[in-house]
């Protein structure tokens, strides 16, 4: 019974996650903090609505959670990851001293 409520938890964790580490920590924060998500100390369990937790849409959230680590950053560090993201998704290390240059 309760591997089976624990499964359906997972199931929407990774729907509304895509299982993306980040969003799923931040996900899992967003549920705690607005006691969607509570731990039981009676009963020595977590707790939550599986329909409460269907309606959720993480992408407000994780938008947000995005743009407020970002805003964050030093202006050199956030204008060097603005170029190194028209470069691609992957960028070469050597290219960090040029981008010091400019």
């Amino acid at each position: 019974q309760q591997m089976q409520r624990t499964r359906k938890l997972t199931d929407i964790i990774f729907q509304k996650t895509r299982g993306l580490p980040l969003f799923v920590v931040q996900f899992l924060r967003s549920i705690i903090s607005k006691n969607i998500l509570t731990f039981s100390v009676r009963s020595r369990q977590w707790t939550w609505d599986d329909l409460v937790l269907d309606l959720l849409t993480i992408s407000e959230d994780v938008a947000e959670f995005l743009a407020h680590r970002l805003s964050c950053l030093d202006k050199e560090i956030l204008d060097a990851m603005k170029v190194c993201a028209c470069i691609g998704f992957q960028v070469d290390e050597l290219l960090f001293p040029l981008l010091q240059l400019g």
